[in-house]
């Protein structure tokens, strides 16, 4: 039954990832409660498992994603199997599921830690002093790209360098959704020279991001090399992840007043909530300077 679990969760078209962490995390519900069979999942076990993540001190959005997992198994009982668990009701032919979730507030994690246009030019200035051509056109390339696109580098490591030149390519997001990304000539000159010196070095992959062995880079390599360059340029060190980017490029959208459903479709995202976290920041900005404006007036 799990492995048909696992193929359901495939067919709803969620990432290897998110594929990966429902199953870990019903398996060790599984282990944890000693389940052995459906008739056992009722709401007393549940609020039972509840208990037991409180007590190991789990942060409330991390039993939240636990009992998500939990609740794709009981709809996949229900639409695979016809199997309605103890802890579920059929009402106007719509399956109820009654599980206990944690009241978490959504807040900015980042807030103060985003990257400044300043600090990615001066990453940009150190990977521009780097005495390897290929390396300083193509982490110019990624660090770029990023940060004027949005895309995810699951994302960017899709792309083959001839699209890319086109200024136009089409990436497989979160849930295998596809979406096309508009190139900014800045960019798409930089990929040109690369192309060009790549050629030179007969190299032949046609992914936009290798190494000098012809192969594709990873996410980590990249995470890598942008703390190299970062804490070179003197960056702090917390601001140097790769996701980094994708929020400068959300902030900047926003302050220069573009609408936040055209942001939410060029970031590929459906959670408008997302958004409005990063909308209330710059509120927050605001308010600053309101208050700035409103000391100058004391005597």
């Amino acid at each position: 039954m799990l492995q048909d679990f696992e193929q359901y969760l495939k067919n709803k078209y969620y990432s290897q990832n998110t594929v990966k962490t429902y199953l870990a995390n019903f398996k060790k519900f599984l282990v944890d409660m000693h389940i052995i069979n459906v008739e056992q999942l009722n709401n007393e076990i549940f609020f039972a498992y509840r208990a037991d993540l409180q007590n190991k001190k789990l942060k409330g959005q991390t039993i939240n994603t636990k009992f998500e997992a939990i609740r794709s198994f009981l709809k996949f009982l229900y639409n695979s199997k016809n199997i309605v668990a103890p802890a579920c009701e059929v009402k106007q032919a719509r399956l109820r599921i009654r599980l206990p979730e944690i009241k978490i507030r959504i807040y900015d994690r980042f807030y103060k830690k985003e990257l400044s246009i300043n600090e990615i030019k001066r990453v940009l200035r150190t990977i521009n002093k780097d005495p390897n051509k290929f390396y300083r056109l193509r982490n110019t390339i990624l660090i770029q790209l990023l940060a004027s696109t949005g895309l995810r580098i699951s994302e960017a490591l899709q792309i083959n360098i001839d699209a890319a030149i086109t200024g136009r390519v089409e990436v497989v997001g979160k849930r295998n959704k596809i979406r096309t990304v508009l190139i900014p000539a800045t960019v798409v000159k930089v990929c040109r020279e690369f192309r060009k010196h790549r050629k030179e070095l007969y190299l032949k992959n046609q992914k936009l991001f290798i190494d000098l062995q012809d192969n594709v880079i990873k996410s980590q390599t990249c995470g890598k090399m942008l703390k190299k360059y970062g804490v070179s340029a003197k960056v702090k060190l917390q601001k140097l992840f790769l996701h980094n980017l994708r929020h400068f490029y959300t902030i900047d959208c926003i302050n220069q007043g573009m609408d936040l459903n055209t942001i939410a479709q060029n970031l590929g995202i459906e959670d408008m909530e997302v958004l409005k976290i990063y909308q209330s920041r710059n509120l927050k900005h605001l308010q600053e300077q309101t208050n700035k404006k409103g000391r100058r007036l004391l005597v």
